[in-house]
């Protein structure tokens, strides 16, 4: 009989799972008749690389899958593939905001609506989502508030307290807003020759990367007059509907008006900078007719491109 188990587990088809204090999980059928131990290519076996991680909890979910949690390795899922499983590892990244919050897992537990909880030891509850592209990520309270949730507000709590909370977000996604529309474009620096960047510390860690890789991605395709917002979405891999709501949010713009005023402001900027006729400015920016871009860029800013052009030219003269 095994000695230092960690974890004891049966699966739908009645065998015993003993997830050892050494680290081997030996599986055993329901008459305690050895089967052998799991192993890193998903068999069971009496040889072979034994499944890396000491096992502290083993469930089998609604789908049949085997979820394992582990001390220091993650969470592991084990998916049948004929004759044996697919291992799939989840691991904490500091880069992923949809990561495990640690690596360290105590604690693993499918409710009544499908959704997998998982305690960790050292970066509180997680809850596992399926997307529909089939790629599972994690979420935490604390990974909420680097997604953008405002706030938490925990019960009980006063109509009066409430109020007061959500006017103030209310005013900080004002200010959130003339933010981002005042600093479009990242790269206005280089075309006008400032240093000034645009202040980060009222955004969450989320928002920015967000802005930061939407921003790349129109400076990428600023000159691909086919571009369209299920292009940003793809790329940015969340759906649609986050898309717009986040967008809204941090800059008041749908996300075609967002993609037109980015390319009007760099039009201005390349106006400013006088090294290109209009024609080329035009094409520079994805509108490839001309005359819809000189139509634009007055809509934007009360004025034609060549009188814009002269109006810099002057202001420059005048300093």
């Amino acid at each position: 009989m095994p000695i230092g188990v960690r974890a004891l587990f049966e699966d739908s088809e009645h065998r015993i799972w003993m997830g050892k204090r050494d680290g081997e999980i030996e599986i055993y059928t329901h008459n305690m008749d050895y089967l052998g131990y799991l192993n890193e290519n998903g068999t069971i076996a009496r040889t072979g690389t034994p499944f890396v991680g000491v096992a502290y909890h083993i469930m089998q979910d609604s789908h049949g899958n085997i979820w394992i949690a582990t001390k220091g390795e993650g969470v592991a899922l084990l998916e049948k593939s004929g004759e044996r499983f697919k291992i799939t590892r989840f691991k904490y990244d500091e880069d992923d905001i949809y990561s495990l919050s640690h690596n360290s897992v105590y604690g693993l537990h499918e409710d009544a609506y499908g959704r997998i909880w998982v305690a960790t030891f050292g970066g509180g509850l997680n809850y596992i989502r399926k997307t529909p592209e089939g790629k599972y990520t994690f979420d935490s309270r604390l990974k909420g508030m680097e997604l953008g949730a405002d706030d938490y507000i925990i019960k009980p709590f006063s109509a009066t307290y409430l109020k007061a909370r959500v006017e103030n977000l209310l005013a900080q996604r004002v200010k959130l807003q003339q933010l981002y529309c005042a600093n479009l474009m990242k790269s206005a620096d280089k075309v006008r020759g400032e240093e000034e960047q645009p202040p980060q510390s009222t955004l969450s860690a989320y928002d920015r990367k967000f802005m930061e890789k939407l921003t790349e991605l129109m400076e990428k395709n600023m000159d691909n007059g086919d571009l369209i917002v299920d292009d940003l979405v793809k790329e940015l891999a969340v759906s649609r509907s986050v898309f717009f709501k986040k967008l809204k949010m941090l800059t008041g713009l749908a996300p075609i008006e967002f993609i037109k005023e980015m390319r009007v402001k760099r039009a201005a900027q390349l106006i400013e900078n006088g090294d290109y006729t209009m024609t080329q400015i035009a094409y520079m920016v994805g509108i490839n007719d001309p005359r819809y871009f000189s139509k634009y860029f007055k809509s934007y800013f009360g004025m034609a491109p060549t009188d814009y052009k002269e109006k810099m030219k002057a202001e420059r003269q005048n300093q």
